[in-house]
């Protein structure tokens, strides 16, 4: 009976896996439009790096003023899509965008998945898959998510020591090659510093361990002091690093994905926006209750994973081309957030992470009788007595 509950369990959990992957491939897999995603400005830089080994520096694009000067923040990109395309054509710059999409997506739901719960993790996707589907074209802000998503995935396995701290070695490099691929490398300095302000929280609050959470502020602080000394590492050098401060200042006019979700939706129907407010609302009540139970439990809070939930949602309400950042950081959320509203207790018949409640009553019984028995050679004899009645007690559990 226990076999067969875990292999339903089992089949279950691939199978809901498999609807998700399933949604997830229908609304990303689109034909290609030129004109919506800015495609042929990508690849048309990409030709001109490859064949003349320069990088565009002036609006070529503009037939009144084709001198004014341009900052290519994005020029790895068009690089990388020409490459595709000279490759397979467009099948290929369709086939090289969808990878990087699915990787990304991967990286996040594992994440998700480790440390929080899996059908917490797909439930999430499933919920936040219109928002993330709105803006499922090829861009060189698909390299920023699939790189967030590596920071993130590294950060997280290094605090809860399924990762080794050297891999923080790896990060400044990354932000050398984000740096020259999209605007939004700012965003790998944010992850890092979300969770040196969470080793530093920690280290307050945790005496026990505050040597620890110390060492774990020390190395961060050296990985997102070296990320940001080679951010100008590109062929603007200073004002490159510090474009996304002043991208800003030079629209002459109001671009629709800059724009805030109450303004696109004071215009008509937006059914993203409709979705992305859903998605906030259960974030809300999930931190709330996750909090909570924190305080209630004299546990330590998740600050790294709050800022970065806290920042997403920010400039996702303040922008719409952030409504796929905010998905894919909302599934990780969402699924270590409500991790606590499930019981530790698993289905029958499925792997247990704690202890059966006979052998840790047994382990309790065992422990008082000791520290009653002392550390005389009858206490020795007692207690491995009472080792064999223990053995014997969960045995007789286990088979019932």
């Amino acid at each position: 009976m226990q076999l067969s509950t875990h292999r339903l369990w089992t089949v279950g959990r691939w199978a809901l896996l498999a609807i998700v992957a399933l949604c997830f491939v229908v609304a990303v897999a689109k034909p290609i439009v030129l004109t919506a995603s800015d495609l042929g400005r990508h690849l048309t830089n990409g030709t001109i790096f490859l064949d003349h080994g320069e990088i565009a520096t002036t609006n070529l694009y503009s037939f009144t003023y084709p001198d004014f000067p341009f900052l290519n923040h994005h020029w790895g990109s068009g690089v990388l899509f020409e490459l595709a395309r000279r490759f397979r054509g467009f099948v290929g710059v369709s086939v090289f965008g969808l990878c990087v999409v699915y990787l990304t997506a991967f990286l996040y739901l594992r994440t998700a998945w480790l440390h929080g719960k899996f059908w917490l993790a797909m439930t999430a996707a499933a919920l936040l898959l219109p928002v993330f589907s709105s803006r499922a074209e090829i861009r060189p802000e698909l390299f920023s998510y699939l790189l967030s998503a590596v920071f993130l995935w590294i950060l997280l396995g290094v605090r809860n020591r399924s990762i080794p701290s050297l891999a923080l070695a790896a990060l400044p490099v990354l932000m050398v090659a984000w740096v020259n691929l999209h605007i939004y490398f700012f965003l790998g300095i944010g992850w890092m510093g979300a969770f040196f302000l969470d080793a530093l929280f920690r280290a307050w609050h945790d005496a026990p361990d505050r040597e620890t959470h110390l060492r774990d502020a020390r190395n961060l602080f050296f990985a997102l002091a070296a990320s940001c000394l080679v951010t100008p590492l590109n062929p603007n050098g200073w004002k490159g690093a510090l474009y996304p401060l002043l991208i800003f200042q030079n629209y002459a006019y109001a671009v629709a994905e800059n724009q805030s979700v109450s303004r696109i939706m004071a215009q008509g129907e937006y059914p993203p926006g409709f979705f992305l407010k859903i998605g906030l609302g259960v974030l809300a009540v999930t931190w709330m209750w996750r909090l909570y139970r924190d305080r209630k439990n004299q546990s330590i809070p998740d600050v790294a994973l709050l800022i970065l939930t806290i920042f997403v949602s920010i400039i996702a309400w303040k922008a719409i081309r952030n409504f796929t950042i905010f998905a894919y950081v909302g599934i990780v959320s969402l699924s270590a957030a409500g991790a606590t509203w499930i019981s530790t207790r698993s289905p029958a018949g499925s792997p247990k992470r704690s202890a059966s409640p006979s052998r840790s009553a047994c382990s309790r019984w065992w422990s008082r009788s000791i520290r009653n028995s002392g550390s005389s050679r009858t206490g020795r004899s007692v207690s491995a007595s009472l080792r064999a009645s223990c053995a014997r007690r969960t045995s007789s559990r286990n088979k019932a």
